[in-house]
């Protein structure tokens, strides 16, 4: 009875860490204190509900669906901790992003003069966190489009994805001048696509 409890809360907590890391960043900026103190008691439950699977795939008295659910639910977590959800938050996105990228080079969006963030329509807000994008215009269709991924708060650095065909070093050029982040670490995705972290 107890082994089918333990089971029924790996299951539910990993539907519910899922849900939460997904939304993470939006939860921590519209409700802060609540947001860290969530993110804090996943992150503990979560490093302790792995050794708990690590330490229960060896024991006897559970049968073979048992081992099977609990070796998908460790293989969750190597998942997350690898940066599963960011890479499938990427993928389910990407489609939407290009669109995005597609109607500011038509002007179907646009962005005020002055600024170098564009406020998305209501039915893109989800694919960069704030609701808004980067947006650096050049004259010569190299523009700079980030798509906000997580939005530091203080000194705990930013991460987006980036839509451009610039080089990786004159990106960092690009970053460097407009966002005045000192580290920046760049990973080609794919074709005019990367993965930026800022600090």
């Amino acid at each position: 009875m107890k082994n089918n409890k333990f089971i029924r809360f790996s299951f539910w907590f990993i539907v519910g860490h899922f849900i939460y890391m997904w939304h993470s960043d939006y939860i921590v900026q519209k409700f802060f204190i609540l947001g860290l103190l969530l993110f804090l008691i996943c992150l503990i439950m979560s490093l302790g509900l792995i050794f708990m699977l690590f330490r229960r795939m060896f024991v006897k008295q559970y049968n073979i669906l048992q081992k099977f659910i609990l070796l998908v639910a460790l293989g969750y977590f190597i998942w997350w901790l690898n940066g599963g959800i960011d890479d499938l938050k990427y993928q389910v996105y990407k489609e939407k992003r290009e669109e995005v990228v597609k109607m500011i080079l038509e002007g179907e969006i646009k962005k005020e003069v002055s600024s170098k963030l564009i406020d998305l329509p209501e039915k893109y807000k989800i694919i960069s966190s704030g609701g808004d994008i980067l947006y650096l215009e050049s004259p010569l269709s190299d523009s700079v489009f980030g798509f906000w991924e997580t939005r530091g708060i203080v000194s705990s650095g930013s991460t987006m994805y980036i839509y451009s065909c610039q080089e990786e070093n004159q990106l960092k050029k690009i970053i460097r001048n407009n966002l005045y982040y000192e580290q920046i670490e760049i990973k080609q995705l794919d074709p005019l696509w990367y993965y930026v972290k800022l600090q």
